[in-house]
């Protein structure tokens, strides 16, 4: 089924409006109880024995979901119904941006893959907070990646990370902090110092 719809409807579409569809479709499934409880059914699979003990958290089996697909806490509980064992929010950096201009998920049919230049596009941690704060907590372990803005320089990048995990830090139960963007024109890897990307260039690799 997946195939099938992927090779006549998705694929034909914008990969960023393919994204904030599926987007509006988990919001829903989140927002009506009988919809998440038989997606529930549906994702549910034997994981006896699989629980992982790490960080002060269980985590009912290996399988969570990263950063970059539910960047401003827009669906938490229909990911939740999916049956990650944790999700991770983000990355949120402190004031809203809007990220890359132009088109910024390219599809590679034939590789399988995506190009994503989407540059960290964020509502602000504070938007973020008002959407995480009336959320009913589940037993699903929710992570949150801190990012910088654009605008902020590499000295002052530390003052970026305080400000969004003091202002989230009630609603997250682990932190992870993004250190680079590299799909972010003109952004330097705070490691090495090289321009990661150049609108103009491909990426470079440390």
């Amino acid at each position: 089924m997946y195939n099938f719809l992927y090779r006549s409807l998705l694929a034909r579409t914008d990969a960023e409006h393919s994204h904030h569809l599926a987007l509006r479709v988990l919001r829903i499934i989140g927002n009506v109880p009988l919809a998440r409880s038989s997606v529930e059914r549906l994702t549910s699979c034997n994981i006896a024995g699989m629980s992982i003990n790490a960080l002060g958290l269980t985590f009912n089996h290996p399988l969570g979901l990263a950063a970059g697909f539910d960047k401003d806490a827009s669906c938490l509980p229909g990911l939740t119904a999916l049956g990650f064992s944790f999700v991770e929010v983000g990355s949120v950096t402190p004031r809203p941006q809007h990220g890359n201009e132009g088109k910024r998920i390219i599809r590679l049919l034939d590789d399988k893959a995506l190009i994503n230049r989407m540059g960290f596009p964020s509502i602000g941690a504070h938007e973020v907070a008002q959407r995480l704060q009336p959320l009913h907590h589940d037993t699903t372990p929710i992570a949150i990646s801190l990012g910088k803005n654009k605008a902020t320089s590499l000295e002052q990048a530390a003052n970026d990370y305080q400000a969004t995990l003091d202002c989230l830090y009630p609603y997250g139960d682990f932190f992870v902090i993004n250190i680079s963007s590299p799909n972010t024109a003109n952004t330097c890897c705070p490691l090495c110092g090289r321009i990661l990307w150049r609108r103009e260039h491909q990426p470079n690799r440390c």
